[in-house]
């Protein structure tokens, strides 16, 4: 795996990034962050990646190569800057009441140019634009208490905290599938409709086994 960025799981905190890049090691992946792929050879059967890193130029073989470079906006052909809606890169601006620069317009979710693009994030937006439209003032998203999440094998996913909170080690959690030991989850205690309270609302935390036990199949 080679990664243009300083980690191996750059959005995540420091601590799981070697505690994943560890795991790699034991499976017999490597891992090369930090660096600048140079060139992509497809010899028909097998491709040849060319990078450098750390001053130094390398060569992997692999049968496969995926290039991973993150989403964009499809908005397109889709007349909003011809109805007033402006766009930055793609995305639509929106303000912290995700209203965009057309009266009675409100963009949310993926197009929207709002830190994170995730589906429990574009519900977030979707309820509290909704509520705004019926004339309940909701406050404005603190995006900092959204938690996202990782998925990635060996490891099977990483549960992130606020990013203004990764100096604590103990912000930061990684989870395995199945365990119940010594870990904790979070239960959301909504606000009411016009709650001057922050939105996302903040959550009171259960046991690892209480919630287990409530999302478990049946």
């Amino acid at each position: 795996m080679v990664e243009a960025l300083p980690r191996v799981a750059p959005l995540e905190d420091e601590d799981l990034s070697k505690e994943i890049a560890r795991a790699f090691r034991k499976r017999g992946i490597a891992t090369h962050a930090g660096a600048s792929v140079t060139g992509v050879t497809d010899t028909g059967d097998h491709v040849e990646v060319a990078f450098e890193a750390e001053g130094t130029a390398q060569t992997v073989t692999a049968d496969v190569c995926l290039v991973a470079v993150g989403r964009g906006p499809v908005t397109d052909g889709l007349g909003l800057e011809e109805a007033g809606v402006e766009l930055d890169r793609g995305f639509v601006k929106v303000d912290g009441q995700l209203r965009t620069t057309a009266a009675h317009v409100w963009a949310i979710g993926d197009v929207a140019a709002t830190p994170l693009q995730l589906a429990h994030v574009s519900f977030t937006e979707g309820y509290a634009v909704a509520e705004r439209i019926a004339g309940i003032p909701v406050p404005e998203i603190d995006y900092t208490q959204i938690p996202r999440v990782t998925y990635c094998s060996p490891g099977d996913r990483l549960a992130s905290a606020s990013p203004r909170h990764r100096p604590s080690s103990a912000a930061t959690r990684s989870w395995s599938s199945g365990s119940t030991s010594r870990a904790s989850a979070r239960r959301t205690s909504w606000p009411r409709a016009g709650s001057s309270r922050s939105w996302p609302p903040r959550t009171a935390r259960c046991s690892a086994s209480t919630w287990s036990a409530r999302t478990s199949p049946t």
